[in-house]
């Protein structure tokens, strides 16, 4: 839900051309494996848990706007403030969960 705020906001160019395999199956990985878990693992998982050890709960919202200013290339600021409340959000929701998944 949030991508697809984030998309109508940007108003992105379109990466592929025509909708075949061979154009479609490299920016589909690109976005899979970088977008999704890397993003996701670094920002919510790496910065997230050292900022928040040293920082307390202002670690997140030191990783949310970390988070968010790199996304000013862009050139959108209500973007970047979209970005950062959907960063603190998910910062707050993976907090709260912390060693609930495990079991």
């Amino acid at each position: 839900m949030f991508g697809v705020i984030e998309y109508f906001l940007l108003a992105p160019e379109p990466m592929v051309i025509e909708l075949t395999w061979r154009e479609v199956w490299l920016p589909a990985l690109i976005f899979l494996m970088y977008t999704g878990f890397v993003e996701d693992f670094i920002f919510r998982e790496v910065l997230r848990r050292t900022a928040v050890e040293v920082f307390g709960w202002w670690g997140i919202i030191y990783v949310s706007l970390l988070f968010a200013v790199l996304h000013m290339g862009f050139l959108s600021l209500i973007d970047v403030v979209f970005v950062f409340v959907v960063a603190l959000f998910f910062g707050w929701v993976v907090k709260k969960n912390q060693g609930h998944f495990l079991g």
